[in-house]
């Protein structure tokens, strides 16, 4: 009885084509760039290899400081002052 080869299914461990186009660095930062802040924020959750380079995006630019210190400490606002939310 001959012996059968099959090809690597995707699903088993083996990278598909796909996968591995869309690990490349330089690749994603060009389709992020087109992206919205929001986007990439969505973006950088899908996998680790495209965690940096969606977040490079966020963070290229800070128009506002409270983006910023929220990574730091939770914020509220009242009025104009912003607070820091402690934990009770």
């Amino acid at each position: 009885m001959p012996a059968t080869v099959s090809s690597p299914i995707p699903s088993l461990g083996y990278e598909s084509t796909a996968h591995r186009v869309l690990s490349i660095p330089e690749l994603l930062q060009i389709v992020f760039s087109f992206g919205s802040r929001a986007s990439n924020a969505s973006n950088a959750l899908v996998c680790r290899s495209w965690r940096e380079p969606a977040l490079d995006h966020v963070w290229h630019e800070v128009d506002d400081i409270y983006y910023l210190l929220q990574v730091l400490a939770p914020l509220r606002q009242e009025g104009t002052a912003f607070y820091v939310c402690l934990p009770l």
